[in-house]
Parts: C-alpha cells; sequence; structure tokens
C-alpha cells in the first residue's frame, strides 16, 4: 500500500483522479476496499451447500450485468460509498489499509473456501481473491495516473491472472469471434473492453467496426 500512503495522494487528496467521477481521495479508497471486502466477506455468512458457485470470470459477469461504467445507479453507488469516505482524510485510509493488510498477512485463507459476496453471489475464496488482483492492479494504475507517479511493478504472475480474467470476460460480453477480430483487426472492428455496455451486434456482420467504436473506452472498473 505504498502508493495509497504516499504523499503524493496525500497532496491532492481532494482533486479530480483519472478515473472519472472520483477525485484522488475517492479512488483510493475503492483500491483500498479491494482488500477490505476480502476480510468483510470471510467473517460473514458462508452459502448454503446448495448454492451455485462462480469464477472470478462470472463474477463480474453477474456483478456488472450490462451497466453503464459512468452513468448508471449501479456505479454511481459504488463511487457514492467510496467519497463518502474520503472527509476521513488520508491517513484514516492508510490506517485502514495497514489494518486490513495485517488481518491478511495473519489469516491462513482457504481458496476453496465458499463465500457469499456482493449481491448474495456464491464464490470460492480464491475466484474471489483473483478479482481483488484485478481490482488491485488496475486501480493502483488509475491512482498513480492521477497523482503524476509510477504505478506499483507488480509480478507477471499477477498481470497474467488479471489479463486473463479480463480477456475471458471480455469474449463472453461479446463472443470468441469479435473479441479475436478486435484482437486482430481493430483498425476495423475497433477496442473491445471488458467493463462497460455492450450492443446488441450482427455477429455475421463484417461492418461491426462502427458499432464496437462507440463503447465506453475510458477504463472505468469494476465495482
Amino acid at each position: 500500500m505504498e502508493l495509497v500512503a504516499s504523499p503524493a495522494v496525500e497532496e491532492v487528496w481532494l482533486e479530480p483522479s483519472a478515473l472519472a467521477g472520483y477525485r484522488v481521495g475517492g479512488l483510493a479508497v475503492h483500491l483500498v476496499r479491494a482488500i477490505e471486502t476480502i476480510r468483510q466477506y470471510s467473517e460473514t455468512e458462508r452459502p448454503l451447500p446448495g448454492d451455485a458457485l462462480v469464477d472470478a470470470v462470472s463474477y463480474y459477469a453477474a456483478v456488472l450485468g450490462n451497466h453503464d461504467p459512468i452513468a448508471s445507479d449501479f456505479h454511481d453507488s459504488i463511487r457514492a460509498r467510496s467519497e463518502r469516505r474520503v472527509d476521513s482524510g488520508h491517513r484514516a485510509l492508510v490506517a485502514a489499509a495497514t489494518d486490513a493488510l495485517t488481518w491478511l498477512d495473519s489469516n491462513d485463507l482457504d481458496p476453496h473456501r465458499p463465500v457469499k459476496v456482493l449481491d448474495g453471489v456464491a464464490v470460492r475464496l480464491g475466484d474471489y481473491l483473483d478479482t481483488r488482483l484485478v481490482e488491485l492492479v488496475i486501480h493502483s494504475d488509475d491512482l498513480a495516473a492521477s497523482v503524476g507517479i509510477e504505478p506499483p511493478a507488480f509480478a507477471d504472475a499477477a498481470w497474467q491472472v488479471v489479463a486473463g480474467v479480463l480477456s475471458e470476460l471480455a469474449q463472453q460480453r461479446y463472443s470468441p469471434r469479435l473479441l479475436a477480430l478486435s484482437l486482430a483487426r481493430a483498425e476495423r472492428f475497433g477496442p473491445a473492453t471488458a467493463f462497460g455496455l455492450v450492443p446488441q451486434l450482427d455477429h455475421e456482420s463484417h461492418d461491426a467496426g462502427g458499432i464496437l467504436r462507440l463503447l465506453p473506452s475510458s477504463g472505468h472498473g469494476p465495482p
């Protein structure tokens, strides 16, 4: 959490961040919540034995749905939740982050344990940790860009997990064909995104580029 604790973040705490709708402090809170929720959901009621468990990709699909990443009640509530803690100040957030990390270090977490998370979605803890890794590495980059410093250096193994989750999520949201064409022929099919609105496309059309280019590509992230 060196990034969150850095003077660069404290100096512009109330300024707009690189992520629309967040101040720098609100974005830092959102980043820290990626760790805090591990403890929160580990200590709450477990799913019932018959509850279906989803993986990391299906978690995002279930929670995010097809919400507009900027103008939706869902994302407004996510941003508001983080912004409410901004007035508590930078030092309070650093203390909360330290407490969350101390708890993680002192607990031997079972990745196979089922937990009930946001919106009652049931997931194995290991898969939920993969979603937290997505939050940490993507929003760390957002926060570093917001304050003009270098982002933390995460291991390639971490980026591989994140890239795997996001690419599979994008494949589910579009189709394998459109994702492949977007990766190979971005000049015609435009960039694909793991998040944001996905229009109803004619998957057999070879002229989908114009529609795909209308998709949000601002980098707004998950909850």
